[in-house]
């Protein structure tokens, strides 16, 4: 299994929603906390075409802490897949827990996104 660098998971303050990135030189690492929805899928997508832009060939979306994901975060996943695939970056997703990733097996992008356990 891939090395991914270590990027706290733990939330910033008790905020529904959080974020932490940061890179090792080989991968641009995204942790989300919390609720991603309408109010902060904005930020989700930015934070990742942080790390599509950055010098990194990898970047890695950490959902294993996330409580929510709405139809707003599911197409931002996509968009990101679609980028960084443009960009010519590998983009992995870390699974979220079951609850969450309904969502994804609902929809059928847990076939279509490129999730890791």
């Amino acid at each position: 299994m891939p090395r991914v660098p270590h990027v706290s998971t733990e939330p910033v303050q008790q905020d529904p929603f959080s974020l932490r990135s940061g890179d090792d030189g080989v991968a641009f690492v995204v942790a989300v906390y919390g609720e991603v929805d309408l109010l902060t899928a904005g930020d989700l997508a930015r934070e990742i075409e942080r790390g599509v832009a950055s010098p990194c060939p990898e970047v890695i979306v950490d959902l294993s802490t996330v409580r929510f994901i709405d139809s707003t975060g599911l197409h931002v996943l996509i968009a990101a897949s679609a980028r960084a695939q443009e960009a010519g970056k590998t983009l992995r997703l870390l699974r979220p827990s079951p609850a969450v990733n309904k969502a994804f097996e609902i929809t059928g992008l847990d076939h279509e996104l490129p999730f890791e356990d």
